[in-house]
């Protein structure tokens, strides 16, 4: 029986690779681009060899390579968190693993081929699904909000990760597309705090960015539930039609590129020592994740900060977002109420340091000041003031 061949490179450096088939999936996989402008563009060919690899054969034949499992572009489109855990239940009839951290390469291609039309960035896996793709979505009126909550809570519990995570969905509305986090307006501890965070979350932007940050978000409120309404930045409004912008995680490009693992500050800096990034996007990274720690957030894994991607290649930092004061999000039904541990100023970070210090005074007085917070996390909020006050006393013997 005569075996399926692709032969890739020359002379030398040629090489036979044994092609394999994935259910329901045509093979070669176009990737598509939609711009920002809304135009599409073919990026190259996708074809799976070998038991578990992938070549893909790109239009720029800089960014032709083999794979050993998904390519490190795709990786960001596994389904993942509250809504990807959802895929298996939203999808029955494909048959899908259950759990989708189970997935393989084969199960994640499977689904972006045949029902992955709207996912985050701008890529755009196989032919079938591009065409819808490009049209416009379903509009929803905000009226409709607890309605799309309660649509997503029938499908079930999503699961939680270690910290837990805030049910979600996405929408479009008012000619806008729209992530939208929620939470009931019950009155126990839990869901306090769940409120409150949700509008930290929306404070620690305008704290950060001033006022005009690069994505609307606001706060609306039912009889029911509190929403925390966010435009997409990943979504473009050009004339009549709707573009994208390309986005990839540290995570993704760290595994890539160095493999260096850790925090975002030492992920960016080998980053920049090998070329990937420029140095005043390793200085914005830095400059979050020591916002994350003036603020308490102690979530800031390498999914949570994206850079921009067009053309396969990495560009500045992406908005900030789900920067948030996650050490105080209840865990197993607990509270926790504990002053921020304030980051040391060090010799090498001085006007760093001052630069976020303001930025967190500010947030922090944001939330000591603002009537939609609790009173216990207003509370909070002093006590994290009079922590960045005194750490000026050690601020003021480093040189």
């Amino acid at each position: 029986m005569k075996q399926d061949i692709l032969v890739v490179g020359q002379r030398r450096g040629t090489k036979y690779l044994l092609r394999r088939t994935i259910q329901g999936v045509a093979t070669p996989i176009p990737i598509y681009e939609i711009a920002a402008d809304g135009r599409v563009r073919e990026l190259g060919k996708l074809n799976p060899v070998g038991d578990r690899g992938f070549y893909f054969a790109a239009e720029e034949s800089r960014h032709s390579a083999y794979f050993a499992d998904l390519p490190y572009f795709l990786n960001d489109l596994r389904p993942g968190g509250f809504l990807g855990r959802l895929v298996p239940r939203r999808y029955p009839s494909w048959g899908f693993p259950p759990d989708t951290r189970l997935w393989s390469a084969d199960d994640t291609i499977r689904f972006l081929y045949n029902v992955g039309s709207d996912l985050i960035g701008s890529l755009v896996v196989g032919e079938t699904l591009l065409g819808e793709s490009l049209r416009k979505p379903r509009s929803t009126p905000l009226r409709d909000l607890d309605q799309e909550a309660d649509n997503v809570l029938d499908l079930g519990p999503a699961g939680s990760s270690a910290q837990g995570e805030q049910p979600k969905f996405l929408i479009r509305s008012n000619d806008q597309h729209l992530l939208v986090k929620f939470i009931s307006n019950h009155s126990d501890p839990v869901s306090v705090r769940g409120r409150d965070l949700l509008c930290a979350e929306r404070l620690a932007l305008f704290a950060y960015y001033g006022d005009r940050p690069p994505y609307e978000a606001k706060i609306i409120r039912s009889p029911s539930r509190t929403f925390l309404v966010l435009s997409r930045f990943d979504r473009i409004k050009h004339g009549a039609v709707w573009g994208r912008r390309g986005l990839i995680t540290l995570e993704s490009i760290d595994q890539q590129f160095v493999g260096a693992g850790g925090s975002w500050s030492r992920i960016a800096k080998r980053l920049l020592e090998n070329g990937v990034l420029s140095e005043g996007a390793a200085r914005e990274i830095c400059r979050r994740e020591l916002f994350g720690q003036f603020i308490g957030n102690n979530d800031m894994h390498n999914s949570n900060c994206s850079l921009m991607l067009e053309n396969l290649s990495v560009g500045e930092p992406a908005p900030m977002y789900d920067m948030l004061p996650m050490r105080y999000a209840a865990v197993t039904g607990q509270i926790r109420s504990e002053p921020v541990a304030i980051p040391t100023p060090l010799p090498s970070n001085l006007t760093l340091w001052d630069e976020v210090a303001q930025l967190a005074r500010k947030f922090w007085q944001d939330v000591a000041d603002g009537t939609e917070f609790s009173n216990s996390f207003r509370a909070i909020a002093r006590q994290n003031l009079r922590e960045i006050k005194q750490s000026a006393k050690t601020r003021s013997r480093v040189e």
